[in-house]
């Protein structure tokens, strides 16, 4: 009755917690909540709001992803962040009844966000996360976070990026969800990045995350109105969903074709009357995953609204980055 989140979630029930069923609350200090304590969240050494309030309420709780704890310093948006991750360092923005990636992804080789970062600056990912996706080891190779300070991992193609999301719980953003997390975007035009945060339009480089200024929706920041940064330019950017895209090929219906390159067996489509490029030719009967945002060398063309429906889930190349999203 008391706590509806913890009785869903199947921890700090009545049996499990009779202090915070005495409560009425879950209170963040250690004398009190030994459960808590034992499991490492839900302390003061953790959860900034459970220190300035004393307890957690349903409110609080729901305001982040589970596991995550919010971070109230922030009062422009919603920022949340992974207590249990390197640093505490990899954070989630809300947006409406979902969370994005505060950051273009990078992916790592912990789960914590530790060890190795991979695509930073070359196509070094693990053999055990091939280009395909289909990684068999016995856990999962590589994992997406959201973080500061690190260049965007790239070279990848969507079925990494998207095996790297569900390796860390969550999803690759739908084109809906990405679209109303780069809501109030501000848009600077061709900017070649010379001083000060504005999205990253008019350059060969590519920005490291965490630099794009400070004021959500202000011309001098790349920043979302929910929180979200370098939504526009920099790296273009996956998402989940797959279209039948370019010039139309086929003459029957249900015509079928074997597009997809080396290494992906010999996997056909079937009534797919379009083409898409996959990095070296364009390929009849292949759909294509929607880019967004734009990149750095795209000028005034980049911006909330870019849609690249140019490259099939195989493609990858420098530009290319990604992002993550978690559902209620």
């Amino acid at each position: 009755e008391t706590d509806p989140i913890a009785s869903n979630a199947g921890y700090l029930t009545e049996e499990t917690d009779p202090i915070a069923t005495t409560a009425g609350y879950l209170t963040s200090f250690t004398e009190t909540d030994p459960i808590a304590t034992a499991a490492g969240y839900l302390t003061a050494e953790t959860d900034p709001i459970a220190t300035t309030s004393g307890y957690l309420t349903e409110e609080d709780l729901e305001a982040c992803p589970l596991g995550y704890v919010q971070d109230i310093s922030e009062t422009g948006f919603t920022l949340c962040y992974d207590p249990d991750s390197a640093f505490m360092a990899e954070e989630m923005v809300r947006v409406g009844d979902f969370w994005i990636d505060r950051y273009e992804a990078s992916v790592w080789e912990d789960a914590d966000c530790s060890g190795a970062q991979w695509g930073g600056s070359a196509d070094d990912y693990p053999t055990e996360l091939p280009d395909t996706g289909n990684w068999t080891s016995a856990e999962a190779p590589a994992y997406a976070c959201s973080v500061a300070g690190v260049t965007p991992s790239r070279f990848l193609t969507w079925f990494q990026a998207q095996q790297s999301c569900a390796a860390s719980g969550k999803d690759l953003c739908t084109n809906e969800q990405w679209q109303a997390a780069a809501a109030g975007t501000w848009d600077p035009g061709a900017y070649d990045g010379n001083g000060g945060g504005a999205c990253f339009t008019d350059t060969t480089g590519v920005r490291q995350t965490g630099n794009a200024g400070d004021t959500p929706g202000g011309p001098d920041s790349c920043i979302s109105a929910w929180g979200a940064e370098d939504m526009v330019g920099n790296r273009w950017e996956w998402t989940a969903d797959w279209f039948v895209a370019g010039l139309s090929w086929s003459t029957n219906n249900g015509d079928q074709a074997t597009p997809w390159p080396a290494g992906y067996g010999d996997d056909r489509t079937w009534n797919v009357d379009g083409r898409a490029f996959n990095g070296a030719d364009w390929v009849d009967g292949i759909p294509a995953a929607a880019l967004r945002g734009g990149s750095s060398g795209q000028g005034t063309g980049a911006g909330v609204f870019s849609f690249f429906l140019n490259s099939d889930p195989a493609f990858y190349n420098s530009d290319l980055s990604f992002r993550c999203c978690r559902g209620r």
